[in-house]
C-alpha cells in the first residue's frame, strides 16, 4: 500500500545516484559514457516496470485501500466553523504529536488584557485554517479552477497540511516572541531551512522573497517550515503530499518563473495560505478574534467569499487569485473587519502597553540568565 504513493523517479533515485557517483570516479571518457548509458537504461526499465504494475489488479486494489484509508475522518467541534472534518491520518501523523499539541498553550492573540474572554489558542486556529483550506480547495475544484493539473489529490493534501502546520513552531505570547527570534537567530533559521530543502529552485525563489522586508516571511513561518522538513517530512509524504510545496506555502515562497499551468496553480494556492491580502489564515483569525473578543465587528459571509474565489490571467499572463464581482459587498466587509481588529483591538493602547511590559520582562530575564544559560541554535530543535 505504501508504494502506491511513490513515483518511478523515487525508486529510480538510489540506484541512479550510486551509478552517478561511480561515473564521477571513472577516469576514462568511455567508462563515463558507459555509466551514463546505464542510468538511461535503468530509468527506462523502471518506467516499464511501473507501467505494468499500474495496470495490475494488485496495484489497483492497494490504491483503493489507501484511498479508503485517506477518506476516514474524525469530527472536531469548533465554535466558529461548526464541525471540522479531519482525515484520521492527520491525527496520527500531525495533530497528536507533541509539537502540534504545544499550540494548546500558545495564545492566539495578546488582547486578553482588554478582552478577558479572548482565551483562544493557536491549536484551534490551526484547525480552523485547515477547515477553510479544505473548503477553498473543494470550491475551486467544483468550479473547474483546477483543471489540467497533475495529481489533484497530492495538491489538495499539500494545501491542507500547509494550512494545518502553518503555525506549528509559533513562539509563545502570540507575536511578542517574534522580535526575540529575530535578534537571536537573524539568519540561522533561514540558512538551516535552505540547507534542509536542498533545492536550487526553492533557494533562488526564497532569496527573492527575502529581498524586501514587506514580502519576507515572519520568523515563526520560517521556523514552522524548518520544523516541517525536520520532523514531519516523512509523514507528509505518507499522506500524499509534497513537503517542499508545503514549505513554499507556509513561507509564501512562490515560483518566480512558473514553467507550466501546474506551477501557476501552485502559486495561487501558496498565496491562499500565505498571501498579502486574502488567505485562509487571515480569514480564520478575523472570524475567530471577532468571536472571542465579542466586539461588534463587520459581518463576513465566509461561504459566499469562498464561493467567489477564482483563478484568472494577470498582467504577466500568469494565473492569479481573484474574486467574482458578485461578492463585492463581502469583500468590503472583510477589509473593514480586518482594519477594525488592527485599529481598535490589536493596536489598542492597553494591548500595546502590556506587550511592552512583557517584552521588557523577558529581556530583563534574559540578561539575568545570560551568564548562566548558553543559547542554542536551530540545529538543537
Amino acid at each position: 500500500t505504501l508504494i502506491v504513493n511513490r513515483s518511478p523517479a523515487q525508486f529510480f533515485f538510489i540506484p541512479s545516484f550510486l551509478i552517478g557517483r561511480a561515473r564521477e570516479l571513472c577516469v576514462g571518457r568511455a567508462m563515463r559514457r558507459i555509466c551514463s548509458l546505464l542510468v538511461l537504461t535503468l530509468k527506462r526499465v523502471m518506467e516499464r516496470v511501473f507501467q505494468k504494475l499500474a495496470s495490475s489488479e494488485l496495484w489497483k486494489a492497494a490504491g483503493r485501500q489507501l484511498e479508503a484509508a485517506m477518506k476516514k475522518t474524525k469530527l472536531v467541534r469548533d465554535t466558529v466553523h461548526g464541525y471540522v472534518k479531519v482525515p484520521s491520518g492527520y491525527f496520527n501523523d500531525f495533530i497528536d504529536t507533541a509539537l502540534f499539541q504545544r499550540l494548546r498553550g500558545i495564545e492566539q492573540t495578546s488582547i486578553r488584557v482588554l478582552y478577558p474572554s479572548a482565551h483562544h489558542d493557536r491549536f484551534i486556529h490551526s484547525l480552523g485554517t485547515f477547515h477553510l483550506a479544505q473548503a477553498v480547495f473543494q470550491s475551486l475544484d467544483e468550479r473547474g479552477q483546477l483543471e489540467d493539473i497533475r495529481s489533484k489529490e497530492h495538491l489538495q493534501h499539500s494545501f491542507q497540511i500547509a494550512a494545518l502546520l502553518h503555525d506549528c513552531a509559533h513562539s509563545p505570547f502570540s507575536h511578542i516572541g517574534e522580535g526575540f527570534t529575530k535578534r537571536l537567530f537573524p539568519t540561522a533559521n533561514k540558512a538551516a531551512l535552505l540547507n534542509l530543502a536542498n533545492d536550487e529552485s526553492f533557494s533562488n525563489d526564497f532569496a527573492d522573497v527575502n529581498a524586501t522586508a514587506q514580502n519576507s516571511p515572519a520568523p515563526h513561518e520560517v521556523a514552522s517550515a524548518l520544523v516541517v522538513l525536520r520532523r514531519f517530512k516523512d509523514a507528509i509524504q505518507d499522506n500524499w503530499a509534497n513537503p517542499l510545496l508545503v514549505v513554499r506555502m507556509i513561507t509564501g515562497c512562490k515560483y518566480l518563473s512558473p514553467k507550466d499551468r501546474q506551477q501557476q496553480i501552485e502559486n495561487c494556492l501558496i498565496e491562499l495560505v500565505n498571501g498579502p491580502t486574502l488567505d485562509v489564515d487571515k480569514l480564520d483569525y478575523i472570524l475567530r478574534d471577532t468571536w472571542a473578543s465579542g466586539v461588534k465587528n463587520a459581518s463576513v459571509d465566509i461561504d459566499r467569499l469562498i464561493a467567489a474565489l477564482v483563478f484568472t490571467k494577470g498582467e504577466d499572463d500568469s494565473l492569479c487569485v481573484a474574486l467574482s464581482k458578485t461578492a463585492l459587498s463581502v469583500i468590503q466587509n472583510m477589509v473593514q473587519a480586518r482594519d477594525f481588529l488592527y485599529q481598535w483591538i490589536v493596536c489598542h493602547h492597553k494591548v500595546v502597553y502590556e506587550k511592552h511590559l512583557l517584552e521588557k520582562a523577558i529581556s530583563d530575564l534574559g540578561r539575568a540568565l545570560d551568564e548562566k544559560v548558553e543559547l542554542g541554535t536551530p540545529d538543537d530543535c
